[in-house]
C-alpha cells in the first residue's frame, strides 16, 4: 500500500508552431504541479567553461538546496516532476496555449495550481511552497474546530499516555489541523517483507473530510500536491471513519485490520472499532 499517486501531467511534442512555440519536447501541467529544473547535459558543460572552477561550488550547492526540497515534499507525502532546462513547460486553457517562462537561473522550481504558476528559488523552497499554496488551506469552522488534535491508536487498549503508546510497536496515528489531515502508522513496521518480519506495513495517506454530527469520515486525497484538507460531499465509503462516545474516540479502518490479519502480525488482533486516544498535539 501507498499514498503516492502519479501526477496527471503529460509530456508531448506541440503540432503547431504559433506564437514560435518550436516543435520539441513539451511538459503540459493539467493538475496542481511542482516540477524542479536542472540543467541539461550541454548546459552543464557550458557552466564549466563559463564557470572553471566556481561551477562546483555553485553546483554543490544547488544539489544541496533542491535535496532540502524533495525531503521536504517526502514528508509531506508530496508528489512532484523533474526536468532538464530543454523542456518546455506550458498549460492549457480554454482559448489558448500558455507558455511558463525560464528563469535565469539553471537550478529552480515551478508551483502551479488552478491556471497559476510561480517560479521560486530552491533557496526558499519552502515558504514557497507554503504561501503558494496557502489559498487552499482549510479555514476551520465550529463544527470542524473539535476534531483538531492527535489521535494515537494501540493493541494495547490499557496505554493511555503519548510515550507509553509511541513506545510500543505497531501504533497507528491521525493528525488533523488546518494545514492537513495525516494518517500515518509505526515506521518499525516499514519491511521488504510484510508478511514476515515486522509483521506490518508502513503507511502515510493525506486525507479530504466530511462531518456529521460526531462522525468524522476521511477520504485519501486524489490530488498529492495540495494536502490541506478539503471539505466534500461525495458519496463514497470512507477509508477511515472516527467517531465519538461519551468522550472516547473509535475509528474504523482497513488498514488497521488488514495490518493485523498478515501472518506475522506485529499487533495482536482486536476487533473494529479500534480505540483512539486524543492529544492536544
Amino acid at each position: 500500500m501507498s499514498s503516492c499517486k502519479k501526477v496527471n501531467n503529460k509530456i508531448d511534442s506541440l503540432q503547431d508552431t504559433e506564437n514560435g512555440i518550436s516543435k520539441q519536447d513539451t511538459l503540459f501541467l493539467k493538475n496542481s504541479s511542482i516540477v524542479f529544473i536542472s540543467p541539461s547535459s550541454s548546459d552543464l558543460e557550458r557552466l564549466k567553461k563559463e564557470k572553471g572552477k566556481d561551477f562546483y561550488v555553485i553546483a554543490d550547492d544547488s544539489n544541496y538546496y533542491y535535496s532540502n526540497a524533495i525531503e521536504f515534499l517526502k514528508s509531506q507525502s508530496v508528489n512532484f516532476l523533474n526536468v532538464d532546462k530543454n523542456t518546455i513547460i506550458a498549460y492549457k486553457t480554454k482559448s489558448k496555449i500558455e507558455i511558463i517562462p525560464q528563469y535565469q537561473n539553471y537550478w529552480y522550481a515551478v508551483l502551479f495550481n488552478n491556471d497559476k504558476y510561480k517560479i521560486v528559488d530552491l533557496v526558499d523552497f519552502e515558504s514557497e511552497y507554503s504561501n503558494f499554496f496557502k489559498s487552499s488551506e482549510l479555514k476551520f469552522n465550529d463544527e470542524f474546530k473539535s476534531w483538531k488534535g492527535t489521535y494515537l491508536n494501540s493493541d494495547n487498549e490499557k496505554l493511555d499516555s503519548y510515550e507509553t503508546i509511541i513506545n510500543r510497536i505497531g501504533w497507528y496515528k491521525l493528525s488533523i489541523d488546518s494545514s492537513q489531515i495525516c494518517f500515518e502508522n509505526d515506521k518499525r513496521l516499514e519491511s521488504e517483507f510484510p508478511t514476515e518480519s515486522p509483521g506490518g506495513i508502513y503507511i502515510k495517506y493525506n486525507y479530504d473530510y466530511k462531518v456529521s454530527g460526531d462522525t468524522l469520515k476521511l477520504y485519501e486525497k486524489t490530488d498529492n500536491i495540495k494536502i490541506a484538507p478539503e471539505k466534500i460531499s461525495i458519496n463514497k465509503k470512507p477509508d477511515l471513519v472516527l467517531f465519538r462516545k461519551e468522550n472516547k474516540y473509535y475509528g474504523i479502518s482497513r488498514d488497521i485490520t488488514e495490518s493485523e490479519g498478515l501472518p506475522n502480525a506485529a499487533r495482536s488482533g482486536s476487533k473494529p472499532p479500534f480505540i483512539f486516544v486524543k492529544f492536544n498535539k
